[in-house]
């Protein structure tokens, strides 16, 4: 399987995903190589390779740390959290070639299923950081992987499934009933240094699960997430054929 062609990157149960430059055109198969040792990805905390021809995981029980492959037939991916039920899992990969990014297109196939039934957490974030060196974040948890690179310019893009997040936390003023499921974009041009969520007036409401909060083993839930980025616009639309969601403009 490619998963990642002009940044096409599939994710499952996933809390923090960080791309740290962009180029018009990266192509990459984790299919049968570990990318997390080839020097061309950093991989940090619970992120880890799955090989296409590792032991098949319990369908009934999915959320595990052992090195086993959810997809049947098997398929090469990593995977940046097990959902195991101890939580506060986090992990990250990051391409560690530093490129320029301006006008771009970014697509990404994300998954988030399986897990806590009732109250899945916490969701993932994509990011695009102009760090000096690898990035590194002093956040974990409920940030997503989203903030606390330092000062240094940032797009995040955000999957939050977690109830805690309604509009109005953190200070930054609205009304209304938590958002559980919803997409954010922020553009923090001068970094973020601290832990908090990201603000409120940025999220957009999506009318279909993120995780679909199946008893395992949940039926598939792949969002095809298309980012366009030119000058100063930023447009981003979802679709989720697994659902019946039509390509939707969620921000512009």
């Amino acid at each position: 399987m490619k998963h990642l062609c002009g940044f096409l990157l599939a994710f499952l149960l996933a809390r923090g995903n960080v791309l740290w430059a962009q180029i018009n055109a990266v192509e990459d198969d984790f299919e049968l190589d570990d990318p997390c040792n080839t020097g061309e990805w950093d991989c940090r905390g619970s992120a880890r390779w799955i090989a296409p021809d590792a032991t098949a995981c319990d369908p009934l029980t999915p959320n595990t740390d052992n090195m086993c492959n959810l997809y049947d037939p098997g398929e090469g991916y990593v995977r940046l959290t097990s959902g195991n039920p101890a939580g506060g899992q986090f992990g990250t990969m990051f391409r560690t070639e530093k490129l320029l990014y301006n006008n771009f297109r970014m697509t990404a196939v994300v998954e988030l299923r399986d897990g806590s039934i009732g109250r899945p957490a916490d969701g993932m974030a994509i990011i695009i950081v102009g760090t000096p060196g690898a990035p590194s974040s002093a956040c974990a948890g409920g940030a997503l992987g989203a903030v606390g690179y330092g000062p240094y310019p940032s797009l995040v893009f955000e999957f939050d499934n977690w109830d805690c997040n309604p509009p109005g936390d953190n200070g930054v003023g609205g009304t209304g009933p938590p958002d559980a499921n919803h997409v954010a974009f922020v553009h923090f041009p001068n970094g973020t240094t601290t832990c908090d969520a990201l603000p409120a007036h940025a999220f957009a409401h999506v009318p279909f699960l993120l995780n679909n909060k199946e008893a395992p083993p949940a039926s598939p839930n792949r969002f095809l997430f298309q980012v366009q980025v030119k000058n100063a616009l930023v447009t981003c639309d979802l679709a989720n054929d697994d659902v019946g969601m039509p390509k939707t403009r969620m921000y512009t």
